[in-house]
């Protein structure tokens, strides 16, 4: 970064925050400890709930009036009321793997009747919401839910079956009522249909959805040929440049021209940072995951069952923002980065209790 500090001033900085963000795991690490771990998972368990119940309100004002809000005062573009459907299926994976894995009512001291069964409900709703908008919030919130059925079947299962039987009642009610938007998409069975065939084959793709995905891949290619296997594979090209205006990507529109990444950390990491970069990145996401594996092994084995549930969650979570992060611009802001590095640090903190419990397990 400092040497393009010179050239580029603050946007050597900016983009370097990719790395800069990763402070708030150490941060968070350092402060929570143990009882900052039951907190933390105390504290989510308290107000998710209310992320599910506020979700389907604010996108119902998002869809049906986005034309009519009102734009932040110096911004162009940017609405009072912003919504990133792929941002939000992330925190729906969050709140799906939670919920799957029982932790709202483990971590209950007094139960509420009929409680789990609305929650379910409310995340039936947005997710519907999301898998019609959103492949890559889609794409996470599968994701995070198949960690926690790969890992706990027996305890999972059964949770998702009501889930599911809400999910296709819902997904009924929206295809008889085909609800449009303003936006490039329409919140139906259709549309989430759509959605999961582009995924897999690439014949089925309409124009939008096909478009999106052939400007993805020219660009990733292009940094490909100009790092992989390029001159420029060892140093990349560095933190400041407009990756999308030098790579012949930036569009028209006022915010096409504040675009700087190529919608995916994994690309932004090899362009900047050349094989390097890409190869430091990788080893992280592939140690750091072998660990919490291996902490929710440990603590299952020695029977601490909800925290081995805690750590599974937060596995789960985790993955779902790298799922979201490989086909958007999300980790590179403060809205993706600093949740996946605070995330991060809890996970850190969870490990260290698995350690230290099963060790004065081993004392006793």
């Amino acid at each position: 970064t400092i040497p393009y500090i010179g050239r580029y001033g603050l946007d050597s900085l900016r983009d370097a925050s990719l790395w800069v963000y990763a402070a708030f795991a150490f941060v968070i690490a350092g402060l929570a400890g143990d009882a900052g771990l039951r907190g933390a998972a105390l504290a989510y368990r308290r107000y998710f709930p209310w992320f599910l119940a506020a979700f389907p309100l604010l996108a119902v004002l998002f869809i049906g009036f986005v034309g009519w809000i009102p734009l932040v005062p110096g911004t162009h573009g940017i609405t009072l009321l912003f919504l990133k459907f792929g941002d939000v299926g992330v925190h729906l994976a969050g709140a799906g793997a939670f919920l799957a894995l029982g932790l709202y009512d483990r971590l209950s001291e007094r139960r509420v009747p009929g409680a789990s069964w609305i929650i379910w409900t409310l995340f039936a709703i947005s997710a519907a919401v999301v898998f019609s908008l959103s492949r890559s919030g889609l794409v996470s919130i599968v994701a995070a839910l198949g960690i926690v059925l790969v890992a706990k079947p027996l305890g999972a299962h059964w949770r998702l079956v009501p889930l599911g039987l809400i999910g296709v009642l819902l997904l009924f009610a929206v295809g008889q009522t085909g609800v449009s938007s303003r936006l490039e998409r329409e919140v139906s069975v259709s549309q989430i249909a759509a959605n999961v065939m582009s995924i897999f084959d690439s014949s089925s793709r309409t124009n939008q959805l096909g478009d999106n995905v052939r400007w993805r891949l020219r660009w990733w290619q292009r940094i490909a040929d100009d790092t992989a296997f390029g001159a420029r594979r060892l140093t990349g090209r560095g933190y400041g440049v407009n990756l999308a205006k030098v790579d012949g990507f930036l569009g028209d529109s006022a915010l096409d021209q504040k675009l700087r990444s190529p919608h995916s950390v994994h690309m932004t990491f090899l362009a900047r940072g050349g094989l390097p970069g890409l190869g430091l990145w990788v080893a992280f996401i592939a140690v750091f995951a072998a660990m919490q594996i291996a902490a929710y092994r440990r603590a299952s084995r020695c029977g601490h069952d909800v925290l081995a549930r805690v750590v599974l969650f937060l596995l789960a979570y985790w993955v779902a923002f790298l799922v979201n992060a490989s086909f958007d611009v999300f980790l590179e802001g403060p809205q993706g980065g600093i949740w996946f590095w605070c995330l991060t640090g809890l996970a850190m903190t969870a490990i260290a209790t698995v350690r230290r419990e099963t060790r004065l397990d081993a004392i006793r």
